[in-house]
């Protein structure tokens, strides 16, 4: 009997069984689906969280104070390091008040914000002495918009232990978005002005306690020269590289892929009893055909061939549907999470390694799971199955 014909008669026998084949079918469906939607929306969360951290600390390195006290004229002294492109001076003030609601200050020159910013949704940039821009997730909270004013409240000393606060009137400019608004419960309640109108506010002309430097080459090598260099030049200040960061953020987005990987091993388990049980029914209700198959010359391995057919066609439809239903899925997800009230621009793009892996995944399971009831065929004896039937 030739391999064209077994093929034909698995095809003939899912069209008989086509309730039990569209369900099995569908088993493997959600189980690529899941797989491929999980994990595409998990690296477009990756994707969008790298860029985020790059637009908002475009910076290679940050040189952090907890006191104003490093002169401005540092920053300058950088750029002209031969492995330096560019020093932005600036004061970042973490303690910061506004309305009850704990914000982020941030003073730095108005020519750097093109370089510094995320993007604007309304409004413009600042100005006017006494501009800010402020995101998005604190202007929602707030009930602000552009041109309204806020009261920025900073602790004296920067030490946020006293009771006795500064208090700087601001005009709010512009508004940016920020993917970090409520994303695994980050957030980002920032405000930025002008560097001298902050310093003349807080009576620090001169000084600043960070600033951020960018590079000429991105080389570990140069990283950590530099990084060495600073922490000889000033021991008090903290230095934080960008990478840390978005490794560390890189850190909770893996854990929550863990869950999600285990929630798609379950489901390609479920996937694969299902194939099992949908070849075990089919070979018991058709012990005899079997029987006859074999009596009049097929051998078992062409009878198994028959039946993994089967398995592998639904399995093949399934992945290829799944695989879409995955990827479209991954958009349904992102406008859930946007729906529940987390502002998230998450970036999905096709991954075909990603398709290729749940094609292959579901394909291994299926030929897995048919291997035991498939077994069978060769424990028939075509005698005993023609009598009895």
């Amino acid at each position: 009997m030739n391999y064209g014909l077994l093929v034909k008669l698995a095809i003939k026998n899912m069209r008989s069984k086509r309730s039990r084949t569209i369900l099995t079918t569908l088993t493997i469906i959600y189980a690529v689906a899941l797989m491929v939607a999980l994990e595409t929306v998990t690296h477009g969360v990756q994707l969008s969280v790298t860029n985020e951290v790059k637009s908002i600390l475009p910076a290679d390195v940050i040189i952090y104070s907890s006191t104003i006290a490093m002169p401005q004229q540092v920053a300058s002294a950088m750029t002209h390091m031969n492995y330096v492109s560019s020093a932005v001076p600036a004061i970042l003030i973490g303690n910061a008040v506004v309305n009850g609601e704990s914000i982020t200050l941030i003073g730095m020159p108005t020519s750097s914000l093109q370089y510094f910013y995320p993007n604007l949704i309304s409004g413009g940039l600042i100005e006017e002495p006494g501009d800010c821009i402020i995101s998005s997730q604190l202007a929602e909270k707030l009930g602000v918009g552009v041109g309204d004013y806020i009261y920025v409240m900073v602790p004296e000393g920067l030490g946020g232990l006293g009771s006795t606060y500064q208090v700087i009137k601001l005009r709010v400019a512009g508004i940016f978005s920020s993917i970090f608004g409520g994303l695994f419960g980050f957030q980002v309640n920032i405000v930025v002005t002008s560097l001298s109108y902050l310093q003349t506010q807080l009576g620090v002309n001169g000084f600043v306690n960070t600033i951020f430097v960018k590079l000429t080459r991105d080389s570990s090598t140069t990283l950590t020269t530099f990084v060495n260099a600073i922490h000889v030049a000033y021991p008090d200040a903290q230095v934080y590289e960008q990478q840390n960061i978005i490794g560390a953020i890189g850190n909770v987005i893996s854990l929550v892929n863990t869950f999600f990987v285990l929630i798609i091993v379950l489901s390609l388990a479920i996937a694969g009893l299902s194939i099992a049980n949908t070849m075990l029914m089919n070979i018991n209700e058709r012990l005899r055909e079997i029987g006859i198959l074999k009596a009049i010359g097929s051998s078992n391995s062409q009878i198994m061939i028959m039946f993994m057919a089967e398995s592998i066609i639904m399995t093949i439809i399934g992945s290829i549907i799944g695989v879409v239903v995955g990827f479209y899925g991954a958009h349904g997800v992102s406008a859930l999470l946007n729906a529940l009230g987390y502002s998230i621009n998450i970036e999905i793009v096709p991954l075909p390694s990603l398709f290729a892996l749940g094609f292959a995944a579901s394909i291994i399971i299926s030929i897995i799971a048919s291997i035991v009831p498939i077994r069978r065929v060769a424990k028939v004896r075509p005698m005993e199955v023609l009598r009895t039937g």
